[in-house]
């Protein structure tokens, strides 16, 4: 019966021919049937219009291919576009964990008709799809509003909504799915986190995860004061920021892994009061 509810998975893409055909028979290889894809490809110039045209006809794929003004417009042109009941992205180099992925996540809204957002586990792997490091929450209460406003705790990959009318942030470029589950929180509060892994997080060297920047760490200053956050976290947040500024100016970007450790520490003996995400 969960099957009469629909999902759509979107796919923003920009020259990741790479990596974009196992994103693609992660989502063809479902289980679950009542999907539709949506890639938006800012017309890369490498092998993935080539990669996804081998998929086409093969299920309920769709391909765009335009320009577009950057991850998070892509992001909200596939939300417009959207016809499912439930919606999630998917980047172009991640993947679903495995094939059951989607039927879990339908049976979870299919039997809790209260909850708007499910959240669950996940696994980075390396850039060759190698299982490198889960990624899991110890406590459900991290997908609270008032631990989100902290830290971005939520798995992106691995999280699914109701369809809405609530879109991304195209000013921001780092932090705007962390914006867009705080402003999921605003408006729907039944958000269920389930332990089981969804989705496999790729960590290369294009993503903008590994490029832990100081252009991000000034969004995530910007989220703060967004979020109105305690005045001691947004100060540490924008001392980290300048110190990022610092040594990308200088050069000395090898030290930016021992403020990171320092950050994460004091984030875990503050519950993350403390703490730039």
């Amino acid at each position: 019966m969960s099957e009469t509810l629909s999902l759509t998975v979107i796919t923003p893409s920009f020259m990741q021919g790479a990596f974009i055909s196992e994103c693609l028979e992660s989502v063809r290889g479902q289980t679950y049937r009542n999907i539709e894809h949506i890639v938006l490809d800012s017309c890369s110039t490498d092998n993935t219009e080539a990669a996804v045209g081998k998929y086409l006809g093969s299920y309920n794929l769709t391909f765009i291919r335009e320009k577009d003004t950057g991850q998070a417009n892509a992001i909200n042109k596939g939300l417009d576009r959207a016809t499912g009941d439930i919606v999630c992205w998917l980047n172009s180099d991640d993947m679903f964990f495995n094939a059951g992925v989607v039927q879990k996540v339908m049976d979870i809204f299919r039997a809790n008709p209260e909850v708007n957002v499910v959240t669950g586990g996940g696994y980075y792997v390396d850039e060759d799809g190698n299982p490198y490091q889960p990624l899991f929450l110890s406590d459900g209460k991290y997908i609270r509003y008032d631990y989100l406003c902290r830290a971005d705790f939520l798995i992106q990959p691995s999280t699914f909504w109701r369809r809405n009318g609530i879109r991304l942030d195209e000013q921001l470029h780092y932090a705007f799915d962390w914006k867009f589950f705080i402003d999921l929180h605003r408006h729907f509060r039944g958000f269920l986190y389930t332990p089981d892994y969804l989705s496999k997080y790729r960590l290369q060297s294009g993503g903008k995860t590994v490029q832990d920047s100081a252009a991000r760490k000034k969004e995530i200053c910007q989220l703060l004061e967004y979020c109105d956050a305690c005045i001691f976290q947004r100060l540490w947040a924008k001392m980290i920021y300048g110190i990022y500024l610092a040594l990308e100016k200088t050069g000395l970007d090898s030290l930016k892994r021992t403020v990171y450790r320092i950050n994460w520490i004091v984030g875990r003996i503050t519950e993350f009061r403390i703490f730039s995400g």
